[in-house]
């Protein structure tokens, strides 16, 4: 097996700033397009997701990475989002990034999977 991607270096020198030198770096996902990587820092971590410049999408991997920024954006702007969630985001050489205040918990992924299984979206299920 390969050694894991490592995440956008334009990226982690920008984030620096807010965590501080990185003391770990962790691939957290690599499907889809997209790869993600939990960054910690003496002063904080960040969820960092940026497009897979060698996928096949890359493309369209950082258009969508550009929509999520405008969305967390537009989000912020409506108080739905705390203003410090959104770290930061760019371009690099691969494409797009977009960097977020790492929350602890279960995946979004795996707590919403209830959901998408056979019960489905149903009122039971929904809390």
């Amino acid at each position: 097996m390969g050694q894991a991607p490592d995440p956008p270096g334009e990226a982690v020198a920008l984030l620096t700033g807010h965590t501080g030198e990185p003391t770990a770096i962790q691939l957290l996902s690599d499907r889809r397009g997209s790869r993600a990587w939990k960054i910690q820092g003496p002063q904080g971590a960040v969820a960092l997701k940026a497009n897979n410049p060698d996928g096949d999408n890359a493309r369209d991997k950082a258009a969508e990475m550009a929509q999520e920024d405008d969305h967390l954006r537009h989000l912020t702007a409506a108080d739905a989002l705390s203003p410090d969630y959104r770290v930061r985001a760019g371009t690099w050489d691969g494409g797009r990034w977009l960097a977020v205040n790492w929350i602890d918990g279960v995946p979004l992924w795996r707590a919403l999977a209830l959901a998408r299984g056979p019960e489905g979206d149903r009122a039971s299920v929904r809390p």
